[in-house]
């Protein structure tokens, strides 16, 4: 027998609403543990609301967007490392669109790999990691710092 999904609602840091399948966020083990830990509180997760404060809202939207599109397209078993030939389609496109967005996109890549990371949603990791590490190979320090924004040490010195 099969046991019917529920909606759930996650919120950001900016105080950003998304109720989302609650299947689809599982490849997430940090939302599949948050998710149980609600179910051993309530018996259902119609008000289950998932605070995510280390995550702004435009970042958690791609993320959820990332996790439906591969619960609804492939399953929540397929997350572990991948090779550069495995790239699918669609997550290639999702990562040239976040950089295409704005000006300084590759910084939204960065937030997506960090926040995929503090989730554990490691091949969303991967493939943030290993686009932004192609794109600095042939950088010297002083471009990687200017392309990271990476405060100078003597900025640093006068902040503390």
């Amino acid at each position: 027998m099969t046991q019917s999904s529920e909606i759930v609602t996650i919120v950001s840091r900016d105080g950003k609403e998304f109720r989302v399948n609650e299947n689809a966020i599982k490849i997430s083990s940090v939302f599949s543990n948050l998710l149980e830990l609600h179910k051993e509180e309530e018996d259902n997760l119609e008000n289950c609301r998932i605070p995510i404060v280390n995550v702004e809202g435009n970042i958690l939207e791609k993320i959820i967007r990332y996790c439906e599109y591969h619960y609804q397209n492939k399953g929540t078993d397929n997350h572990e490392f991948i090779d550069d030939e495995d790239i699918d389609e669609w997550d290639l496109n999702l990562i040239m669109d976040l950089e295409k967005e704005k000006e300084n996109g590759h910084r939204d890549i960065l937030e997506v790999a960090i926040a995929a990371d503090y989730l554990n949603i490691p091949k969303l990791f991967n493939i943030c990691a290993k686009h932004l590490a192609r794109k600095i190979r042939s950088y010297d320090a002083e471009k990687i710092i200017k392309y990271f924004y990476i405060p100078k040490q003597e900025e640093t010195a006068n902040i503390n």
